[in-house]
């Protein structure tokens, strides 16, 4: 369960609506960094939480 949802989660969902928020919002360079990194480390600790509880 963790491999399926692991791509599908981190690919389409880091991808699809980031793309539509920045292009809806028109963020500039910086924000759009800070969100993505802010965005990853969410994401990055959410998996370390599942391998290490797995």
């Amino acid at each position: 369960m963790n491999n399926p949802t692991d791509v599908s989660h981190t690919q389409p969902a880091d991808d699809q609506p980031l793309s539509g928020h920045f292009l809806t919002t028109g963020e500039t360079g910086a924000g759009k960094t800070a969100l993505t990194m802010t965005l990853m480390k969410d994401l990055l600790n959410q998996h370390a939480d599942g391998e290490h509880h797995d």
